[in-house]
């Protein structure tokens, strides 16, 4: 179908009837009547003349030359398709694409369809195609060797919300997907995916004690197959990661659709990777290990001053250090590179205190050159604490006996006799004063104790501590499920609209080629 842009001009066709009349031969002005038929005619005969005839051909390539040029001049063109003339292809790039089909895999399967798709679009389509590919971040991409490889850490997108966002009147939307996810109801649409058994890593959790060396690995196995399987978990890190480097594997024994939770209690000794991976050949390797990096424990130097011959602190300072990979080291070294100090009984200016992190027990504090107070007696009621505090939360202090207070202590009760109290924790935070000498109470005795000093430690780092662990290949327990595929049939793309075609040049070519064969005749 052609249609033109300035149809007013084609009025000039009616002029090609001018064309047929100018081509008519001339009639004879006048009748001549002679009794010498034969004899003229044997003349003409022997001059080869033929009779006049009417130049037909060349009459009708004169007048499509010039229909040619008025259509020509009436600017002829093929119209416009209605429809999208862009097209942008939503790449499900999740990690269950990783999982193994017949052929490689179905990421395999999804590259393979998307080039054979192209490659029958018009070529005015195909300049305007943009590649979103959607793992944990939308991304949008030009060429097709960008899309790279699925993300081993996806927790899948929401490819519906996707299309809809990217289609309009002009873009077309055609999504490819292993169809895990719940899939786009508009637009073209590719399932890759095949259903398959699968028994992977689904949860990932790290209790981390740092600056302790104490970690809490804990893990969860699905188990995504039609029956009921073993499953051996490992732990495996470098020999100077942690003090045990190879924990005993576990077995657990996962029903058809279960999952089990499988924890370890790990200390270590520097940091670094922690690998966790089950044995078994499925069809996704991905989520079959996990690896969290830990960072290293401080390895802190532990100050101690005591006015007391009581061994107490040095031997708490000493389990401490032993603990925590760190030294003790004399009082006399207190500086910067001290990170945790032990105070028992003398004098300390206030300010030396401001922040830093420790213990004191029964020391005096001066603030701007005066007096310390004197503490209060002794009260007869029994010993309270702060049970919502992270420091003595669960611990049980009720057993405390104290001889005599050594020093008033001020900021937040931790714990208390009556109205006095007698631990607290300092405003900075990083630090907790007894009123008391360790020497003078049976703290040291009670199991509390040991508990109070490990988090008291903690605390004093927490502005320090490197807890966020990097899992950077944990796949979802729905990229795992290679079970669930969504029933959706394959949709086709849609006719793509076209812009219009000019025509006039071909037009004017075909007058041309006319009028040069019409030259090209031999006159009659």
């Amino acid at each position: 179908m052609i249609e033109f842009a300035q149809p007013e001009r084609l009025w000039g066709l009616g002029l090609g009837i001018l064309i047929l009349l100018l081509a008519l031969p001339p009639r004879p002005q006048r009748e001549v009547l002679t009794a010498h038929l034969p004899q003229w005619l044997r003349a003409l005969r022997r001059h080869k003349r033929s009779p006049l005839r009417y130049p037909w051909l060349r009459t009708l390539l004169l007048l499509l030359a010039f229909c040619a040029a008025v259509m020509a001049g009436s600017r002829p063109r093929v119209p416009a398709r209605p429809g999208p003339t862009q097209l942008r292809v939503v790449v499900d790039a999740s990690a269950s694409l990783h999982a193994r089909q017949v052929q490689g895999s179905a990421w395999d399967d999804l590259r393979r369809a998307l080039r054979q798709g192209l490659d029958r679009l018009p070529p005015h389509v195909r300049a305007r195609v943009e590649f979103v590919r959607c793992d944990r971040l939308v991304q949008f991409l030009r060429e097709v060797d960008d899309l790279g490889a699925p993300s081993p850490c996806a927790l899948g997108m929401d490819l519906a919300r996707v299309a809809r966002a990217a289609q309009t009147d002009d873009v077309a939307v055609w999504t490819l997907t292993d169809g895990r996810a719940a899939v786009p109801t508009l637009g073209a649409l590719t399932l890759v995916g095949r259903v398959a058994d699968n028994v992977g890593i689904t949860a990932l959790r790290v209790d981390d004690r740092w600056p302790l060396p104490d970690v809490e690995l804990e893990i969860e196995v699905g188990n995504f197959t039609s029956s009921a399987r073993p499953v051996t978990v490992r732990v495996a890190a470098a020999a100077t990661v942690l003090e045990e480097p190879s924990p005993p594997p576990v077995t657990c024994q996962l029903a058809q659709g279960a999952r089990e939770v499988v924890r370890w209690s790990l200390r270590r000794r520097t940091g670094g990777d922690v690998r966790v991976q089950i044995d078994g050949d499925d069809a996704l390797a991905l989520d079959d290990a996990v690896r969290c990096t830990l960072p290293p424990p401080p390895a802190p130097r532990i100050a101690v001053q005591s006015d007391s011959d009581a061994p107490f602190l040095r031997t708490a300072a000493e389990v401490l250090a032993a603990e925590t990979g760190g030294e003790v080291v004399a009082a006399t070294e207190r500086d910067a590179r001290v990170s945790f100090v032990l105070v028992e009984g003398g004098v300390q200016r206030a300010a030396d205190w401001a922040d830093l992190p420790g213990l004191t027990f029964g020391t005096r504090f001066v603030v701007d050159g005066a007096a310390p107070p004197d503490p209060a007696p002794l009260l007869g009621t029994a010993i309270e604490w702060d049970r919502t505090d992270a420091l003595t939360r669960g611990l049980d202090f009720s057993e405390v006996r104290v001889a005599r207070l050594a020093a008033v202590v001020t900021g937040a009760a931790l714990l208390q006799q009556g109205d006095v109290p007698l631990a607290a924790r300092a405003p900075n935070g990083r630090a907790v004063h007894f009123a008391f000498r360790l020497s003078d109470s049976n703290l040291w005795l009670l199991p509390a104790f040991p508990q109070l000093l490990r988090r008291c430690y903690a605390a004093a780092h927490a502005d320090t501590a490197k807890v966020g662990f990097a899992a950077d290949n944990l796949v979802d327990a729905g990229e795992s499920d290679l079970r669930a595929v969504d029933p959706a049939s394959d949709r086709p793309l849609p006719p793509f609209g076209a812009p219009a075609i000019d025509l006039t040049a071909w037009f004017a070519l075909a007058a041309l080629l006319a009028l040069l064969a019409r030259v090209a005749l031999p006159q009659a």
